[in-house]
């Protein structure tokens, strides 16, 4: 059985809200810039707005994805996996949880404001009942 759980409501609200007023302060900027007639100084606003765009695009498709075999981060960016029984458990830093493996080689999965998409469980209750908690 599949549990998906997401970023939480209020962080993708805080994320696309902050956005909005980014983009529209980088739009003036490039609207400004293009009212004097300098075209130089558009090219810093234009990049602006598009990792503004990456980031948040990013934020809102990033779940974690846990099976009866792996769990499995994804973003727009990437993509980690980590079998169950490579895991050797968590730790808690500060907001983040770090899923840490057994083996070196395999990736460390840094977890935070996930909900799952039923809104049953957080992803940290699942944790604290099915890993072993290191600190």
């Amino acid at each position: 059985m599949e549990q998906v759980y997401t970023i939480s409501k209020p962080i993708k609200i805080s994320f696309c809200l902050g956005a909005t007023a980014l983009i529209c302060y980088f739009i003036y900027l490039l609207s400004a810039g293009l009212k004097t007639g300098k075209t130089d100084g558009i090219i810093v606003p234009l990049l602006m707005v598009v990792a503004v765009l990456l980031i948040t695009i990013n934020k809102l498709k990033s779940r974690v994805v846990i099976s009866d075999r792996s769990i499995v981060q994804s973003n727009l960016f990437f993509k980690k996996e980590l079998e169950i029984k490579d895991i050797e458990g968590f730790r808690l830093y500060g907001k983040a949880i770090l899923i840490n493996p057994v083996k070196v080689g395999n990736p460390v999965l840094q977890l935070y404001n996930y909900d799952r998409s039923d809104g049953n469980e957080t992803l940290m209750q699942w944790i604290e009942k099915n890993l072993k908690d290191l600190t």
